[in-house]
C-alpha cells in the first residue's frame, strides 16, 4: 500500500551515525540510445511489527560534489511498503532529465534491515512488441563498497553495448584506475585515471571510458580506488534494448582449497 508522505528538507550531514545508509548506485529520468527513456522505480518495505520509520532519499546527481545535498522524507509505517514510481522525477525540486545514484537513510540502527531496491526501465522502442524492457539494481550498504572490485559479461560491439558505473559514497572525493581486459587479460586500450567526487556517480560508455573504438565480447573491467567505492556496468541490447546490470564483486588474489 503506499502511503502519503511527509515532504522535509534534509542534509546528508545531519544523519546520524546510527543510522542505516544504503544506496542505489544509479537512478534516473533520461533518454537513452535507440529511441530508449529509462527512469527508476523504488520499493522501501519496512519489516518491523513494532515501529514506523521515517526514510530520507537522495538524489545524487552525476559529477557533482553532493556532501551537502538536501533529501525529501518519506514515512513508512509497520509492515507497510513505500511505492515510489519514476522516482527521481518525483523528488521535489528535480527536472528530467536527471542520471545520479540515490542515498536512502532509515532513522533507525544500522543493523535494522528496512528493505529497498529499484528497477530502471525503459518502454519498447518497437511499436509491434510493447511493454518495458528493465535491469533489477539493488540497494547495497556502504560497507560493500570495494578499493578493488572486478565487472565481468561485459561486450560492446553490433550486438551490444556496455556503461561503466562507479558510485562514491564517501564524504571525500575517490580517485580510481580503471583497466579493461579482453577474456585472456591482454588489454584492450591502455588503463585509465577517473575522478569521483564526494557523494556522487559516473556513468560513461566503456568505449567513450577508454578512448578506444575497438570492439570487444566478453571483456572484464578492473578497478582500483583509493577509497571503497560501488562499481558495475549496464549492458544493454542494441537490438532489443533488453539491459542488464553486473555489480562489481570484490577482487581478491587469494587461492582457497576446495573441499
Amino acid at each position: 500500500m503506499r502511503r502519503v508522505f511527509i515532504i522535509a528538507l534534509l542534509s546528508i550531514c545531519a544523519v546520524t551515525a546510527s543510522a542505516r545508509n544504503v544506496f542505489i548506485p544509479i537512478a534516473g529520468a533520461v533518454p537513452g540510445a535507440n529511441n530508449t527513456y529509462f527512469r527508476t522505480d523504488v520499493r522501501i518495505f519496512n519489516p518491523s511489527y513494532s515501529q514506523d520509520i521515517d526514510v530520507p532519499i537522495h538524489f545524487l546527481p552525476q559529477g557533482e560534489d553532493n556532501t551537502n545535498i538536501a533529501g525529501q522524507l518519506f514515512h513508512v509505517p509497520k509492515r507497510q511498503m513505500v511505492v515510489l514510481n519514476n522516482v527521481v522525477a518525483s523528488l521535489y525540486g528535480w527536472t528530467p532529465p536527471l542520471l545520479g545514484a540515490l542515498r536512502i537513510d532509515s532513522n533507525n540502527a544500522a543493523d535494522y534491515n528496512v528493505v529497498v531496491d529499484s528497477r530502471t526501465y525503459t518502454d519498447s522502442p518497437n511499436p509491434a512488441a510493447p511493454g518495458t524492457y528493465g535491469q533489477f539494481i539493488p540497494a547495497f550498504d556502504v560497507d560493500r563498497a570495494m578499493k578493488q572490485s572486478v565487472v565481468v559479461h561485459v561486450s560492446s560491439s553490433p550486438d551490444f553495448r556496455a556503461n561503466a558505473v562507479l558510485m562514491n559514497p564517501q564524504l571525500a572525493p575517490a580517485t580510481v584506475t580503471a583497466s579493461l581486459a579482453f577474456p585472456d587479460g591482454a588489454l584492450v586500450a591502455p588503463e585509465v585515471t577517473i575522478a569521483i567526487p564526494p557523494m556522487s556517480m559516473i556513468q560513461t560508455a566503456v568505449p567513450l571510458l577508454f578512448h578506444t573504438g575497438r570492439a570487444f565480447e566478453d571483456a572484464f573491467l578492473q578497478f582500483d580506488s583509493d577509497r571503497p567505492i560501488f562499481t558495475g556496468a549496464s549492458v544493454i541490447g542494441n537490438h532489443s534494448s533488453d539491459p542488464f546490470f553486473i555489480p562489481g564483486v570484490e577482487d581478491r588474489d587469494e587461492v582457497r582449497p576446495l573441499l
